[in-house]
C-alpha cells in the first residue's frame, strides 16, 4: 500500500469514528448507564438495565420461591436469613442424605486443593497424612460440624506441619488426629 492510499484510507475512517458517540443515561433504577444509543431509548423501555449484583438469577428465584412455599406449608411464613446454595451445589449440599454427607462446591474445591498439596514434591509424611485426614473429614462431614475455633486450630496445626522440626510436625499431626476425633 502506498503512502497516498494509506492517507486516503485514514481520511475515510475519521468521519466514521466521529459518528460513534457515547451517551450517558440514567436507567430506570436511577443508576447511570453508558450506551451507544440515545437516552430516549431508555424512556421508551427499549433499554433494559439489570445490574448483576442486585438481580437474582432464575435459579435463585426458583430456590427462593421453593423456600417460601415450603415455609408457607409449614405455617412459618418467610424464612429470615435463609441462604442460597452456591452455584453448582445440589439442594442437599452440606446435608446428610441417605447416611452420606453431600459435598458443597467449596468442599469440592478444598479437596482439589488438598489433592494438589498431597502430590507436592518435598512434602513431609506428616503433611501428607494430615492432608489425607482432612480430605476424609471433609468427605464425611466432620469438617462441616467443626466450630470456627476448631477450624482455626486446624489451620494453625496444618501450618506447623510445614516445619523443618520433625518433632513439631509429629506433635501437630497427633493434635490434628485428636481434633478430628472430637467431631
Amino acid at each position: 500500500m502506498t503512502k497516498t492510499t494509506m492517507i486516503l484510507a485514514g481520511a475515510l475512517l475519521v468521519p466514521a469514528l466521529a459518528n460513534a458517540q457515547l451517551f450517558k443515561c440514567t436507567g430506570p433504577d436511577g443508576k447511570v448507564v453508558y450506551s451507544d444509543t440515545r437516552c430516549e431509548a431508555a424512556n421508551t423501555g427499549n433499554l433494559k438495565v439489570t445490574p448483576n449484583s442486585t438481580t437474582m438469577s432464575e435459579r435463585e428465584k426458583a430456590i427462593e420461591a421453593a423456600k417460601q412455599e415450603a415455609a408457607a406449608k409449614a405455617g412459618q411464613g418467610a424464612v429470615p436469613g435463609a441462604t442460597l446454595p452456591a452455584a453448582g451445589d445440589s439442594p442437599n449440599a452440606g446435608k446428610v442424605v441417605g447416611g452420606r454427607y453431600q459435598l458443597t462446591s467449596s468442599d469440592k474445591e478444598r479437596i482439589q486443593n488438598l489433592e494438589v498439596n498431597l502430590g507436592r514434591a518435598g512434602a513431609s509424611d506428616e503433611l501428607k497424612t494430615a492432608t489425607s485426614l482432612e480430605m476424609s473429614a471433609i468427605r464425611s462431614g466432620q469438617d462441616a460440624r467443626m466450630p470456627s475455633d476448631a477450624k482455626s486450630r486446624r489451620d494453625s496445626l496444618t501450618t506447623d506441619l510445614t516445619s523443618t522440626d520433625a518433632k513439631k510436625r509429629k506433635a501437630s499431626l497427633n493434635a490434628l488426629r485428636e481434633l478430628y476425633s472430637n467431631y
